[in-house]
């Protein structure tokens, strides 16, 4: 379970991520599950609408992990993928993690490039890498190469 300086110490990086790398909003946090969390391993969630209200739901029985710091990121990056126009078909063509296997679900544009600034942030922040426990090669693959197109062009 998250303390209240664990806490505040996300909120901390979602502030450096929102102001400094992604140079976004920063939405409002919510230390609650949401409706929207289908599994008990979802660790956070952001909702997105056009109205602008960005939210972040964060577990709070979660453990404030590497795991936490890039789960949180990935979120993030979706709410800057939102308000990048090119990036609007890649919403509407997004399909719901239950609908497709894990590995389609993966291999979606929006979730390659959020996967690989998580892993980006994870290692800015913690100093480790994601294990990609269960994803396949293809799939590690492509997030790999996407983070690095990151590394080079964005930051």
């Amino acid at each position: 379970m998250l303390t209240s300086h664990q806490k505040r110490k996300l909120l901390q990086i979602a502030d450096d991520v929102c102001r400094n790398i992604l140079v976004i909003p920063i939405p409002e946090f919510f230390f609650q599950r949401c409706p929207q969390m289908k599994t008990t391993t979802t660790k956070a969630m952001a909702v997105l609408n056009d109205d602008a209200a960005l939210k972040v739901f964060i577990d709070p029985n979660t453990e404030l992990s590497p795991e936490t710091i890039f789960v949180l990121c990935h979120e993030l990056r979706h709410i800057y993928q939102f308000f990048k126009p090119e990036l609007r078909e890649e919403f509407d063509k997004q399909k719901d993690s239950s609908t497709i296997s894990a590995v389609e679900y993966n291999l979606q544009p929006l979730e390659v490039d959020a996967n690989a600034f998580g892993s980006i942030c994870m290692s800015i922040y913690t100093g480790c890498e994601p294990l990609w426990e269960g994803l396949p090669k293809n799939v590690i693959i492509a997030i790999k190469k996407r983070e690095e197109e990151i590394v080079n062009n964005e930051l």
